[in-house]
């Protein structure tokens, strides 16, 4: 009876561990625009993508934020840049729009407009077209591969959050509280069957 109970006490240690661990999303926004990054571009895909641990999430009032310190941007028939200084992700439930604001300069970079975001709080995943919201039109963003300007944008936007595409990995504490909770078991199960 008490290996039984020391045994579930282990199990329900170790899927807290991992429960209480937050999980990694990317976030991702594409729109079809027009501007420049090093040279012109004309109604081509742009997107944006990050991707950040939910654990970073912060709340206000209908608004919820996610720092994200590397964004990838790319526009079609260019190479992907890096944009310099990060990103914050956004969702605003009372307004219902979600999007990115750029750090050099601190504008918004583009949003997305849909009924979709009003209870939407960054945690989980969600795929939403709605308007494309460019308000900083013309102005300059600071990326890796030079100044980025999204000018004009045509048609709808579509901001997406969903796991990665590559693994998660474990954090380190979850896998030693797992590795100790399994020790404490087998020395349990040897002493109960050396006293056998």
């Amino acid at each position: 009876m008490n290996i039984a109970r020391l045994a579930s006490g282990a199990l329900l240690f170790s899927a807290l561990s991992i429960v209480a661990h937050a999980t990694p999303l990317t976030f991702t926004e594409s729109v079809t625009g027009s501007g420049s990054l090093g040279s012109a571009f004309t109604n081509q895909l742009v997107t944006l993508s990050a991707t950040g641990d939910t654990s970073g999430i912060v709340t206000g009032v209908g608004l919820y934020t996610l720092f994200i310190p590397t964004a990838t941007l790319t526009v079609n028939g260019f190479a992907p840049v890096t944009l310099t200084g990060g990103v914050t992700v956004f969702s605003n439930s009372l307004i219902q729009v979600a999007g990115f604001e750029g750090h050099s300069p601190t504008f918004d970079v583009l949003d997305t407009v849909s009924p979709a975001f009003a209870s939407y709080t960054l945690l989980g995943a969600i795929n939403a077209t709605g308007s494309a919201q460019n308000s900083a039109a013309g102005t300059a963003f600071s990326t890796s591969g030079g100044s980025f300007i999204l000018n004009s944008t045509s048609g709808s936007a579509t901001f997406t959050a969903g796991a990665p595409v590559t693994g998660v990995t474990p954090e380190p504490g979850s896998i030693a509280l797992l590795g100790t909770g399994m020790l404490a078991l087998a020395g349990t199960v040897r002493r109960k069957l050396c006293r056998v």
